[in-house]
């Protein structure tokens, strides 16, 4: 509630004595620092036991100053994971498909994927928890023998594409409005039409109210652009 109505950022150190045992409690705070403290607000006990971790990122790639919550095996697992990112308008059918299909094809020549990377896909204009379309459904099933059937719907937002390393849209509006919303993005961000054949470049339309022959047409092309990808990345 505090934070709340501050309504402006606070700069925290940690709860104890250079050198000593890391508070994680207010009563540990209390017995550390004693009178020095005019106030303790007790946000009761804590979720997690451990201090956090911190990193001096001023060494490449990083150095672990202090080892906390998170583990340094876990952060480099992190750093060398690649973020892959296929955007479109509602994450119903064009961006699932794209996903499924470079999740299949990469693990083909990419022995230590799950190490390697993470594939996800976002709607701009999406409904979060919305299914895949039955058309999508059914082509990928019946195709690639993949199961998309629990996969649900998720929004674009600012943290998901800052921490993308590779952006692809199906359309090159998309594109540019992911430049436009985040110009950081600059050179990671990429129409994947860019990676059909040139008698074929063109941006993969949204199926959607179209019929299932406009269905098989995207999925033809995702595919064509991703076993394209798929060495690239």
């Amino acid at each position: 509630q505090i934070l709340q109505e501050l309504e402006m950022p606070i700069c925290l150190p940690s709860a104890n004595i250079s050198g000593q045992k890391e508070a994680v409690s207010a009563s540990e705070v209390e017995s550390i620092f004693g009178d020095k403290i005019d106030l303790i607000v007790d946000g009761k006990c804590p979720s997690r036991s451990k201090p956090s971790t911190i990193l001096d990122l001023t060494s490449k790639p990083f150095k672990v100053l202090r080892e906390g919550e998170v583990s340094e095996r876990d952060i480099l697992k992190t750093f060398i994971k690649k973020r892959i990112l296929f955007v479109c308008t509602g994450n119903s059918c064009r961006s699932p498909m794209a996903e499924f299909l470079l999740r299949k094809y990469l693990k083909q020549i990419r022995p230590y994927f799950n190490e390697r990377y993470e594939v996800i896909s976002r709607g701009i204009s999406a409904f979060p928890g919305t299914k895949a379309t039955e058309s999508v459904i059914s082509i990928l099933k019946e195709q690639e023998n993949i199961d998309a059937s629990s996969f649900h719907s998720q929004r674009l937002d600012k943290h998901t594409i800052l921490s993308s390393d590779l952006i692809f849209t199906m359309e090159d509006v998309q594109r540019k409005y992911i430049l436009r919303f985040e110009p950081k993005t600059e050179g990671k961000v990429f129409s994947l039409s860019k990676f059909l054949p040139p008698e074929s470049e063109h941006d993969i339309h949204d199926p959607i109210g179209k019929g299932v022959q406009a269905y098989e047409q995207a999925y033809s092309s995702i595919k064509d652009a991703i076993l394209e990808l798929r060495d690239w990345v």
